[in-house]
């Protein structure tokens, strides 16, 4: 239960926020964010706003279809209400013309009515020490039953020659009525929400009076007799008899808390009442899924179904978990695309950073909390993952995971025109730090996956963020196979697969050789920068392919200057065409790649002369029985690219004599 006790927590702390809509920019319009609702409330989309006076008498013209995004209302519910299906259970002040218009069936109504309901219910709470004026208003004005007809007569609602609702608009289109635009379905299934006329400064929207909101959850308090011990505050109070749903969105049905009637089996044998298992009160309930849909649409990742969230229990800003430290940087404010190269340079530019969050009210002794959601069924919710940790533990271990799976990663960015071949093209972000977990999955698996092996990956990496676990052994094999094979992928995804592949390597070669909870002691055999020294033979097979790629390039580019681009295409050279075979034996496909390489060199000319230097020089460094055709390790593509690298670096950043820059 200690994921509901942060929950609730949350809740109490940030009672500042209850009821506060905020619209935010999404896909180019502006939506409203999920606000975090009062005890026994929820929301609806209205579709009709009807102003009545004091007296509870209807005002002519007063009635109006809200705007685009100007629907979503906090309106009074109970627990049957708020998680009604095909039965009736009217809400108890705003709701459909089923349950509120009187005149429902006489205007062609085809469902039950649940007006009957409706005003036994809103009676209740009128005759009730928790009455409001307002409230009583309205009940006044709907035991009048012509709400559908007074709508009809102000023009809202549309009727056809037999008066009854029209179910379509068989018209021109630019005559479409608005509330057909808004509600294309039958007219009857609108909802409802009342204003009052009141005086200047006065709160005329029902749906946010905070005096309704305080009476009517003091009304539901008064209703609730027995008691049972709630396992979440340890006190006697009125239990949960049902849990809320709409967690991940509005039309989420799946529940966090939940269990079948007797004849499921989901606690016979061992129980023989289902609140014997799990007992929660109604307001622990409410306050806890009120903070998670809260949280959850502000600062909750998602993948499908699959949600991810991170939180601190004083609404303090967290360090987003799903991101790349490019993401990160921004995040932060404080950009991180700078070349760095090492463990120690890049965690104390981000430790620098994320102190900026001490000063925002993260304090280091404060809990944080992530939680990991995802649904097997439509109404079943699972909590997959949770971790509670302290915030400076939670940053610690963020920097970790970024310095030490740093690599120079190249990201795809916007669109930027199109090649000869009516091709896209991108303009790329390069940075140095570590991917994003969805970077990673991709790499490792491709744009293909399935979304059970996506969601799989996601929570594995998540461990390793958060617990500081070693990278999954499949995983990294899998990244480095798909590095290995370029012709089976575009060039920008063979690109961007490498660095995360090349990332993935580093880290997990590093982190054997460390503990877990090493921090400024860590030690770096694996870097970026080429390690002229080693003398590991899949890294010097990994630097002799990047030799041959660059010659063969740097040949190739010649043609292309003398030649038109149609004649001679951008092609893969015999290196990357060749890798996959040159991995899994390495001396046989190196003298089938040297002798084509004879050809290229003397297109070179000096050139060519000083790339078969290069080439003796790291032939040399082998031992007598490592020129073998064994399989090579991952640690290969390191030194490929720290090798290609090299070359292709800005002429003031190689060491002497090194080759001119090339960039293909």
């Amino acid at each position: 239960m200690s994921w509901l006790n942060r929950l609730v927590d949350t809740y109490d702390n940030c009672t500042g926020e209850i009821g506060k809509i905020v619209m935010v920019k999404r896909k180019k319009e502006e939506i409203p964010l999920t606000p975090l609702l009062p005890l026994y409330h929820t929301t609806q989309s209205a579709h009709i706003e009807i102003t009545l006076d004091e007296g509870g008498n209807w005002v002519p013209l007063g009635a109006h279809v809200p705007g685009r995004g100007e629907g979503i209302t906090i309106i009074p519910c109970t627990e049957s209400s708020a998680n009604r299906t095909s039965g009736l259970c009217p809400h108890p002040l705003f709701d459909k013309l089923a349950y509120i218009a009187g005149d429902y069936l006489s205007y062609g109504g085809k469902k039950k009515s649940g007006y009957p309901d409706y005003l036994r219910q809103l009676e209740d709470w009128c005759a009730s020490p928790f009455s409001h004026p307002r409230v009583c208003a309205v009940l006044a004005y709907l035991k009048k039953g012509c709400l559908i007809h007074d709508l009809v007569e102000d023009g809202i609602l549309r009727t056809g020659e037999n008066s009854q609702l029209l179910k379509k608009w068989d018209g021109a289109r630019e005559d479409t009525p608005h509330i057909l635009s808004v509600l294309p379905g039958d007219q009857a299934d609108a909802f409802v929400r009342f204003r009052m006329l009141t005086e200047p400064g006065g709160e005329p929207r029902l749906w946010m009076d905070e005096d309704i909101r305080r009476l009517f959850i003091e009304y539901q308090r008064s209703r609730q007799e027995e008691r049972d011990l709630c396992y979440v505050s340890g006190k006697y109070l009125p239990r949960a008899e049902m849990s809320p749903g709409k967690i991940r969105h509005s039309g989420d049905k799946a529940k966090l808390i939940s269990s079948n009637d007797s004849t499921g089996f989901t606690y016979r044998g061992r129980f023989t009442e289902a609140r014997q298992a799990a007992c929660i009160s109604a307001e622990a309930t409410q306050k806890a899924h009120n903070a998670l849909k809260w949280l959850i649409d502000r600062q909750g990742w998602r993948n499908g179904d699959q949600v991810i969230l991170c939180w601190g229990t004083e609404n303090q800003p967290v360090p987003p978990l799903q991101t790349d430290t490019f993401g990160l940087g921004d995040a932060l404010g404080e950009p991180l695309e700078l070349p760095v190269q090492t463990f120690a340079q890049l965690a104390g530019r981000l430790n620098r950073a994320l102190s900026g969050y001490y000063g925002k009210g993260l304090n280091a002794g404060s809990q944080t909390s992530v939680i990991g959601l995802d649904s097997a069924t439509p109404g079943r919710l699972s909590i997959t993952f949770y971790r509670e940790l302290q915030n400076s533990e939670l940053l610690e271990r963020v920097v970790r995971w970024h310095a030490t799976c740093c690599w120079q990663i190249r990201d795809k960015g916007e669109p930027a025109g199109f090649d000869d071949r009516g091709r896209p093209l991108y303009r790329t972000v390069t940075f140095y730090g570590a991917p994003a977990p969805a970077d990673i999955v991709q790499a490792a698996y491709g744009p293909m996956a399935g979304e059970k092996l996506i969601k799989a990956t996601t929570e594995r990496l998540l461990s390793c963020i958060i617990d500081g676990a070693p990278l999954p052994p499949d995983l990294v094999e899998c990244a480095v196979r798909r590095a290995s094979h370029p012709p089976a992928v575009e060039r920008w995804e063979y690109r961007r697969t490498l660095d995360v592949a090349c990332a993935l390597v580093r880290k997990s070669r590093n982190d054997r050789l460390n503990p877990r909870q090493t921090g400024s002691t860590y030690k770096e055999v694996w870097t970026m920068a080429l390690d002229p020294q080693c003398t590991d033979r899949s890294y010097l097979f990994g630097r002799l392919l990047a030799y041959a790629d660059q010659a063969e390039s740097r040949a190739l580019a010649g043609d292309r200057k003398k030649e038109s681009d149609s004649r001679h295409p951008t092609r893969l050279t015999n290196a990357l065409r060749l890798k996959r075979q040159f991995s899994l034996t390495p001396r046989r496909t190196w003298s089938y790649i040297d002798n084509q390489l004879t050809y290229y060199y003397r297109k070179l000319n000096d050139r060519g002369s000083w790339f078969r230097g290069e080439i003796a020089q790291v032939m040399s460094l082998f031992l007598p029985d490592d020129f073998s055709d064994d399989r090579l390790e991952d640690v290969y593509l390191l030194g490929y690219y720290s090798q290609l690298a090299l070359l292709r670096s800005k002429k003031e950043d190689r060491p002497a004599g090194a080759e001119e820059s090339y960039n293909h």
